[in-house]
């Protein structure tokens, strides 16, 4: 290539396109994937032989065997007051992953998320049913379809009404569609 710098290099081949903005080229999107901040939070960050870049793409100058690659990072959205913080991964059938920090002084995750109307469902005999999660309907009758709700990596065996708040721990929600 005759590029100069990483941002013309990219462009030419295609690999990236973006916006112009006072700090440069700003990229949306990179080998046909797009990271949206104003629908899910996304950006790409640029790394420089695996260290975060000081640098925007279009200003990099091109070094013979530097490793350049790009990471596709959303950010949280923070919902709620409170003493404690608690992190939830939404996570849809398609693969779309929203995340939130969510700070409370509710005593249970379903009690806290309710609350900043991150979740809804219906009471039964089990306790709160979650259908909607971050406005996404998971709806047994028509898709058989459920929020699978996870406490750090392991499956939950409580409700999410039953389950005590620990601080600073992820958890959860994968909408599942049953065979």
């Amino acid at each position: 290539s005759d590029a100069e710098t990483v941002g013309e290099a990219l462009l030419a081949e295609g690999l990236i396109a973006g916006d112009e903005s006072d700090w440069g080229l700003m990229v949306t999107t990179v080998n046909g994937i797009t990271a949206d901040w104003a629908t899910e939070n996304a950006y790409w960050a640029f790394y420089i032989n695996g260290e975060y870049a000081q640098t925007g793409v279009d200003a990099t100058e091109l070094t013979d065997g530097a490793t350049y690659s790009f990471v596709k990072t959303i950010s949280y959205t923070d919902l709620g007051e409170g003493a404690t913080t608690i992190y939830v991964t939404v996570q849809d059938v398609d693969g779309t992953v929203a995340k939130f920090r969510v700070k409370t002084d509710a005593t249970t995750v379903g009690e806290a998320l309710v609350a900043v109307e991150l979740i809804a469902g219906d009471e039964s005999d089990w306790g709160l049913m979650v259908t909607t999660v971050n406005g996404i309907t998971a709806d047994w009758a028509t898709e058989n379809a459920y929020w699978a709700f996870y406490i750090g990596e392991e499956y939950a065996q409580t409700g999410v009404d039953a389950t005590d708040i620990v601080a600073d721990t992820e958890y959860s929600f994968v909408k599942t569609i049953s065979e």
